[in-house]
């Protein structure tokens, strides 16, 4: 087999290993979801952000009310994003505890991270990862 033939037959299995699917949803693996986090709140993507992490029941009720979704994106992007992406970078190599059904994974925030709380929480739906709190 020659190595341009060995490593195209590599090549998925090492992004499948480290969480990563051909189709890439980001909210099938918690570090592929993180390090997606991480980059939008550099760039100020608010909107983007919360409909990446928040679960689909949630961001539909967001949406039905006044100001919807662009009016929490803007008070969560002057009030809670620095400290979240503050956490989430805290949190990109910290293995989380998952509860016995492996549907929620809670990181402990590392110390000295402007944090409110001292964890995280991710829940699982179906298949998918979205932010628990």
């Amino acid at each position: 087999m020659t190595s341009a033939r060995l490593l195209s037959f590599l090549f998925p299995l090492v992004l499948l290993g480290h969480g990563f699917a051909a189709d890439a949803n980001p909210n099938q693996g918690i570090d592929t979801l993180i390090a997606l986090g991480i980059r939008q709140l550099e760039a100020k993507e608010y909107r983007t952000f919360l409909q990446t992490v928040v679960a689909p029941d949630e961001l539909k009720k967001i949406s039905e009310k006044e100001g919807g979704l662009d009016a929490l994106a803007r008070k969560f992007g002057e009030e809670k994003a620095a400290s979240l992406l503050a956490v989430l970078k805290a949190i990109q190599s910290v293995k989380p505890a998952l509860d016995d059904d492996g549907r929620i994974a809670t990181f402990t925030v590392p110390e000295g991270t402007a944090s409110p709380k001292g964890a995280i929480k991710f829940h699982r739906i179906e298949r998918n990862w979205y932010l628990a709190n």
